[in-house]
Protein backbone atom coordinates (compact mmCIF):
# COMPACT_ATOMS: atom_id res chain seq x y z
CA UNK A 1 0.00 0.00 0.00
CA UNK A 2 1.65 3.23 -1.64
CA UNK A 3 1.98 6.11 1.30
CA UNK A 4 -0.72 8.09 -0.16
CA UNK A 5 -3.24 5.58 0.19
CA UNK A 6 -2.58 4.84 3.58
CA UNK A 7 -2.81 9.04 4.31
CA UNK A 8 -6.52 8.87 2.84
CA UNK A 9 -7.46 5.32 4.40
CA UNK A 10 -6.88 6.61 8.25
CA UNK A 11 -9.48 9.44 7.62
CA UNK A 12 -11.61 7.87 5.21
CA UNK A 13 -11.94 5.12 8.46
CA UNK A 14 -12.55 8.04 10.65
CA UNK A 15 -15.35 10.05 7.89
CA UNK A 16 -18.59 8.83 9.70
CA UNK A 17 -17.73 11.06 12.81
CA UNK A 18 -15.08 12.95 12.08
CA UNK A 19 -17.04 16.43 12.17
CA UNK A 20 -17.73 15.60 15.52
CA UNK A 21 -14.39 14.41 16.64
CA UNK A 22 -12.57 17.13 15.15
CA UNK A 23 -14.86 19.73 17.36
CA UNK A 24 -13.87 18.03 20.41
CA UNK A 25 -10.11 17.72 19.79
CA UNK A 26 -9.38 21.42 18.55
CA UNK A 27 -12.41 23.36 19.94
CA UNK A 28 -15.58 24.74 18.13
CA UNK A 29 -13.82 28.42 18.53
CA UNK A 30 -10.23 27.57 16.72
CA UNK A 31 -12.41 26.14 13.80
CA UNK A 32 -14.08 29.23 13.65
CA UNK A 33 -11.27 32.13 13.82
CA UNK A 34 -10.33 29.36 10.91
CA UNK A 35 -13.16 29.92 9.16
CA UNK A 36 -12.71 33.59 10.06
CA UNK A 37 -9.84 34.06 7.92
CA UNK A 38 -10.73 32.03 5.29
CA UNK A 39 -13.53 34.01 4.27
CA UNK A 40 -11.05 37.21 4.05
CA UNK A 41 -8.77 35.26 1.53
CA UNK A 42 -11.25 35.49 -1.24
CA UNK A 43 -12.89 37.61 -3.87
CA UNK A 44 -16.01 36.57 -5.53
CA UNK A 45 -14.54 36.84 -9.29
CA UNK A 46 -12.07 33.74 -7.81
CA UNK A 47 -12.83 29.76 -9.26
CA UNK A 48 -10.81 27.59 -7.00
CA UNK A 49 -10.08 24.20 -5.69
CA UNK A 50 -9.97 22.83 -2.73
CA UNK A 51 -7.94 19.94 -1.97
CA UNK A 52 -8.25 17.66 1.10
CA UNK A 53 -11.85 18.64 1.83
CA UNK A 54 -13.28 16.19 4.34
CA UNK A 55 -16.66 16.63 5.00
CA UNK A 56 -16.93 20.15 3.14
CA UNK A 57 -16.78 22.04 6.88
CA UNK A 58 -14.26 24.58 5.42
CA UNK A 59 -16.06 24.59 1.55
CA UNK A 60 -19.37 25.69 3.51
CA UNK A 61 -17.72 28.50 4.77
CA UNK A 62 -16.08 30.02 2.05
CA UNK A 63 -18.54 29.32 -1.10
CA UNK A 64 -20.35 32.26 -0.36
CA UNK A 65 -17.49 34.62 -0.57
CA UNK A 66 -15.96 32.94 -4.39
CA UNK A 67 -17.42 32.79 -7.71
CA UNK A 68 -17.14 28.70 -8.21
CA UNK A 69 -15.33 26.29 -5.38
CA UNK A 70 -14.51 22.33 -6.92
CA UNK A 71 -14.23 20.42 -3.30
CA UNK A 72 -12.13 17.16 -3.54
CA UNK A 73 -10.81 14.49 -1.45
CA UNK A 74 -9.96 11.04 -2.18
CA UNK A 75 -12.09 9.19 0.24
CA UNK A 76 -15.35 8.71 -0.74
CA UNK A 77 -17.26 8.24 2.12
CA UNK A 78 -16.00 11.66 3.09
CA UNK A 79 -16.79 13.32 0.01
CA UNK A 80 -20.25 11.66 0.61
CA UNK A 81 -20.72 13.90 3.80
CA UNK A 82 -19.61 16.91 1.56
CA UNK A 83 -22.33 16.65 -1.36
CA UNK A 84 -24.94 16.60 1.82
CA UNK A 85 -23.34 19.37 3.18
CA UNK A 86 -22.70 21.54 -0.16
CA UNK A 87 -26.09 20.64 -2.05
CA UNK A 88 -27.72 23.91 -1.54
CA UNK A 89 -24.52 26.09 -2.98
CA UNK A 90 -25.13 25.65 -6.29
CA UNK A 91 -21.30 27.23 -7.43
CA UNK A 92 -19.68 24.26 -5.57
CA UNK A 93 -19.04 21.16 -7.24
CA UNK A 94 -17.28 17.60 -5.40
CA UNK A 95 -15.39 15.48 -7.05
CA UNK A 96 -13.06 12.42 -6.19
CA UNK A 97 -9.13 13.92 -6.97
CA UNK A 98 -5.85 12.75 -5.48
CA UNK A 99 -4.05 15.51 -4.54
CA UNK A 100 -0.91 14.77 -5.49
CA UNK A 101 -2.13 14.37 -9.20
CA UNK A 102 -5.19 16.27 -10.33
CA UNK A 103 -7.32 15.68 -13.59
CA UNK A 104 -7.24 19.75 -13.95
CA UNK A 105 -5.83 21.51 -16.82
CA UNK A 106 -2.71 23.59 -16.61
CA UNK A 107 -3.05 27.48 -15.50
CA UNK A 108 -6.48 27.29 -15.35
CA UNK A 109 -7.53 27.84 -11.67
CA UNK A 110 -7.71 30.85 -9.53
CA UNK A 111 -6.59 29.44 -6.15
CA UNK A 112 -6.03 26.39 -4.72
CA UNK A 113 -7.09 26.14 -0.83
CA UNK A 114 -5.63 23.02 1.70
CA UNK A 115 -7.03 23.24 5.30
CA UNK A 116 -5.42 20.64 7.52
CA UNK A 117 -3.75 18.76 4.93
CA UNK A 118 -0.02 19.78 4.18
CA UNK A 119 0.69 18.12 7.76
CA UNK A 120 -1.02 14.49 7.43
CA UNK A 121 -0.03 13.60 4.29
CA UNK A 122 3.99 12.23 3.07
CA UNK A 123 5.36 14.55 0.53
CA UNK A 124 3.67 17.95 0.90
CA UNK A 125 6.02 19.57 -1.94
CA UNK A 126 4.97 17.71 -4.38
CA UNK A 127 1.15 18.95 -3.70
CA UNK A 128 2.38 22.73 -3.50
CA UNK A 129 3.79 21.53 -7.14
CA UNK A 130 0.77 20.29 -7.88
CA UNK A 131 -1.67 23.49 -6.72
CA UNK A 132 2.00 25.60 -8.78
CA UNK A 133 0.69 23.37 -12.08
CA UNK A 134 -2.96 24.09 -12.21
CA UNK A 135 -2.56 27.56 -11.08
CA UNK A 136 -2.83 30.54 -13.66
CA UNK A 137 0.18 32.71 -13.41
CA UNK A 138 -1.14 35.21 -10.86
CA UNK A 139 -2.51 32.33 -9.28
CA UNK A 140 -2.85 31.66 -5.12
CA UNK A 141 -2.59 29.30 -2.43
CA UNK A 142 -4.26 29.71 0.97
CA UNK A 143 -2.77 26.91 3.75
CA UNK A 144 -4.29 26.27 6.97
CA UNK A 145 -2.71 23.63 9.28
CA UNK A 146 -3.67 23.26 13.19
CA UNK A 147 -0.40 23.68 15.24
CA UNK A 148 1.32 23.49 18.79
CA UNK A 149 3.10 26.58 18.00
CA UNK A 150 2.31 28.72 20.54
CA UNK A 151 0.28 26.86 22.29
CA UNK A 152 0.93 26.52 26.24
CA UNK A 153 2.95 23.00 27.45
CA UNK A 154 -0.48 22.01 28.85
CA UNK A 155 -2.78 22.74 26.14
CA UNK A 156 0.03 20.93 24.01
CA UNK A 157 -0.60 18.00 25.95
CA UNK A 158 -4.51 17.89 26.17
CA UNK A 159 -4.91 18.34 22.76
CA UNK A 160 -2.39 15.41 21.87
CA UNK A 161 -4.49 13.47 24.63
CA UNK A 162 -8.04 14.51 22.75
CA UNK A 163 -6.70 13.14 19.62
CA UNK A 164 -5.37 9.96 20.64
CA UNK A 165 -8.36 9.12 22.46
CA UNK A 166 -10.85 9.64 19.85
CA UNK A 167 -8.71 8.92 16.91
CA UNK A 168 -6.02 6.47 18.11
CA UNK A 169 -2.22 6.82 16.90
CA UNK A 170 -1.77 9.32 13.89
CA UNK A 171 -0.62 7.67 10.32
CA UNK A 172 3.57 7.89 10.19
CA UNK A 173 2.70 10.67 7.92
CA UNK A 174 1.78 13.10 10.32
CA UNK A 175 3.69 15.60 11.82
CA UNK A 176 3.68 19.03 13.73
CA UNK A 177 4.14 22.30 10.90
CA UNK A 178 4.66 25.52 12.42
CA UNK A 179 4.20 28.67 10.70
CA UNK A 180 8.06 29.17 10.07
CA UNK A 181 8.33 25.43 8.48
CA UNK A 182 4.88 26.21 6.36
CA UNK A 183 6.10 29.70 4.73
CA UNK A 184 9.46 27.86 4.08
CA UNK A 185 7.96 25.07 2.28
CA UNK A 186 5.44 27.46 0.39
CA UNK A 187 8.41 29.78 -0.52
CA UNK A 188 10.59 26.45 -1.37
CA UNK A 189 8.01 25.43 -3.78
CA UNK A 190 7.90 29.12 -5.96
CA UNK A 191 5.40 31.12 -3.90
CA UNK A 192 6.00 34.20 -2.52
CA UNK A 193 4.04 34.77 0.94
CA UNK A 194 1.50 37.49 0.95
CA UNK A 195 -0.50 37.05 4.40
CA UNK A 196 0.47 34.76 7.23
CA UNK A 197 -0.90 34.63 11.03
CA UNK A 198 -1.00 32.24 14.07
CA UNK A 199 -4.76 31.89 14.71
CA UNK A 200 -6.83 30.85 18.03
CA UNK A 201 -6.09 31.52 21.27
CA UNK A 202 -5.12 28.30 23.16
CA UNK A 203 -4.85 25.68 20.28
CA UNK A 204 -3.29 27.44 16.98
CA UNK A 205 -3.69 27.05 13.51
CA UNK A 206 -0.85 27.94 11.14
CA UNK A 207 -2.46 29.91 8.13
CA UNK A 208 -0.83 31.75 5.22
CA UNK A 209 -1.74 33.20 1.53
CA UNK A 210 0.60 33.05 -1.11
CA UNK A 211 1.34 33.92 -4.90
CA UNK A 212 2.87 32.07 -7.88
CA UNK A 213 6.63 34.57 -8.67
CA UNK A 214 6.41 35.78 -11.86
CA UNK A 215 8.11 33.68 -14.10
Amino acid sequence: MSPATTEHQYWEDRSETYDRDAAHIVGERLTADIKSWLQNQFTRTEVVLELGCGTGAFSESVAPFIKDLVATDMSEPMLQQARAKLEEHGNVRVQKQDAYKTTFDDATLDAVLMVNLLHIVHDPASILQECARVLRDDGKIVVVDVTSQGAPLLAGLRLGLRYLRRWGRPPASSRNISLDELVRLTQEAGYVVKDEALVGETVKAACLTGYLRAG
